[in-house]
């Protein structure tokens, strides 16, 4: 039971940095700035960039859409929001920043700013909002997308994803490429699919919905929210989940070669192929699952405290 309030104070405590996340380092002065507009003002400004550089955006409230293109320059285009002071857009050698800062104040009140935003497609980006919806297309570098209350929707290719959300669902489209999906949720659902290679998911509360392509590695933790996990077993893959409350659901395609241990608390066991599951006490009602299947060159773990597992293959 000690590993499973200490899974749970590890999920609390990333939510709390999270929170906090966004203050940035002082820079040194930028080469290329743009500052400046006003509340209801439009905004239509453009940076020269590097093909592969870094981007950095940050928005309190409203929105963010950012597109992958095939010029080296960053436009950003919207329209400032009640409560906001300026929009900061500059550059610093091969770091781009848009930053929307607000009006100081205790009794401030701030109103969504959309911005759409336009960059070279190999860029690393980072974008941070407090309240506002984070949407990705065309980028082919590494992302970062933090967000406190807003729903994150991107789509990747060979690049690693990182996402943090506090209160907010979380949609990833993969184009089939091996890369590292990290995806961290305290509140929301989260839904990714047609992506292949190592992926890391943690929740507190939601259901996940995974349509994996070729599993690396799979690990998931949830405490609260039903989960499904399907795709095709790498050789020497490693799956591993962990449920407090709620069902979850594997689905393997194609062959299966793994030692395979399941184990519940207060849960059924469900295989639709090899032996079935046995009680672990005639006092409790647990039960476990161990054997191998084909040549058991990869390793599946599952566990849950109070849910169903069922594990079948197509």
């Amino acid at each position: 039971m000690n590993k499973w309030k200490t899974f749970l104070g590890g999920l609390l405590l990333a939510a709390i940095v999270l929170a906090g996340c966004g203050q940035q380092d002082a820079a040194a002065p930028p080469s290329n700035s743009q500052k400046g507009g006003v509340a209801g003002q439009d905004i239509d400004r453009t940076l020269a960039a590097d093909d592969d550089g870094e981007v950095l955006v940050s928005n309190i409230a409203g929105s963010v859409l950012i597109h992958g293109w095939d010029k080296k320059e960053v436009r950003v285009t919207g329209e400032l929001g009640k409560g906001t002071r300026e929009l900061v857009f500059e550059r610093n050698g091969s770091h781009v920043e848009i930053r929307v800062e607000i009006e100081k104040g205790k009794h401030r009140r701030v109103h969504g700013t959309d911005l759409e935003i336009w960059l070279p497609q190999n860029s690393e980006i980072k974008v941070i909002t407090v309240s506002a919806d984070i949407e990705v297309e065309g980028v082919h570098g590494d992302q970062r997308l933090q967000s406190v209350s807003g729903t994150v929707d991107t789509l990747i290719w060979e690049n690693d994803l990182e996402v943090r959300s506090i209160s907010g669902d979380v949609n990833v489209v993969g184009h089939g490429h091996a890369g590292m999906v990290t995806v961290n949720l305290v509140s929301g659902d989260a839904d990714i699919e047609n992506v292949s290679g190592e992926i890391e998911v943690q929740s507190v509360s939601g259901d996940l919905d995974l349509e994996l392509v070729d599993i690396v590695v799979a690990r998931v933790r949830s405490t609260t929210g039903d989960m499904e996990l399907s795709g095709k077993l790498a050789k020497g893959a490693r799956v591993d989940v962990e449920s407090i409350n709620g069902d979850a659901i594997i689905m393997l395609v194609g062959p299966v070669n793994a030692e395979i241990e399941i184990e519940t608390f207060n849960g059924d066991i469900d295989n639709c192929f090899g032996p079935q599951a046995q009680r672990t006490s005639k006092y409790a009602p647990g039960r476990e699952l161990k054997f191998t299947a084909g040549d058991g060159n990869g390793e599946i773990r599952i566990k849950t405290l109070n849910g169903d597992v069922t594990l079948c293959k197509k």
